[in-house]
C-alpha cells in the first residue's frame, strides 16, 4: 500500500459519514431519540468519523515527512516512527505528537480548547473495537451513542479532512 491511498480511503469514508449524518437527522426529525435505529446510526456515525481521521492523519504524517509516494507504508523508518510502533495502531493518541511536531494547529488535533469535554472524549476514546458495542456501552466509549456529541465530532472529522487534503500535500 502506498500513503496517498490513506487519503482516499479518508475520502470514502467523509462520504459514508454524509449518508450516515444525513440518515440519522432524518431519523432524529421522524422517530422518538431513544430508539434502536437512531443509536445504531450514532454509533456507526461515530466508528465511521474515526476511521476519517485516523486515515487523513496517516495521510498527512506521511505527507509532512517527505515520505516517498511510491515506497510501500510499511517500510517507513523515519524521525523515530515506524510502521509498527506508530502507524499501524487505531489510536490517535498515537498520531497526535508526531502530526503536532510537524503541523501543529489543527483543530482537535492540537486546538481543543473550544471542543466541548464529550467530544474531546470521543476523540480521545475512539478505537476501531467501537463497531462491536451495542449494549451496553463501556465507559471507555463514553457518548459514543449520543447523536449530538457524535454528530460534531463527524464535523470536525470533516474539517480535518478538509484542512488536510487542502493543505498538506
Amino acid at each position: 500500500m502506498k500513503y496517498r491511498e490513506y487519503l482516499s480511503a479518508a475520502r470514502k469514508h467523509v462520504q459514508t459519514s454524509e449518508v450516515l449524518y444525513d440518515s440519522l437527522s432524518i431519523q432524529l426529525q421522524q422517530q422518538p431519540l431513544n430508539n434502536g435505529a437512531t443509536k445504531r446510526l450514532t454509533l456507526n456515525l461515530y466508528y465511521i468519523s474515526g476511521y476519517v481521521i485516523e486515515c487523513v492523519l496517516k495521510y498527512g504524517i506521511y505527507a509532512l515527512i517527505g515520505y516517498d509516494k511510491d515506497m510501500d507504508i510499511t517500510k517507513i523508518n523515519s524521525k523515530g516512527i515506524t510502521y509498527n510502533n506508530k502507524i499501524k495502531h487505531h489510536k490517535f493518541s498515537m498520531y497526535d505528537e508526531l502530526f503536532n511536531r510537524e503541523y501543529p494547529g489543527l483543530i482537535l488535533i492540537d486546538r481543543k480548547e473550544t471542543i466541548s469535554p464529550e467530544v474531546k472524549k470521543l476523540y480521545n476514546g475512539w478505537d476501531a473495537e467501537i463497531r462491536y458495542v451495542y449494549n451496553p456501552i463501556p465507559e471507555k466509549f463514553k457518548h459514543s451513542d449520543e447523536h449530538i456529541h457524535v454528530m460534531k465530532f463527524n464535523e470536525h472529522a470533516k474539517t480535518i479532512f478538509k484542512h488536510v487534503e487542502s493543505n498538506i500535500r
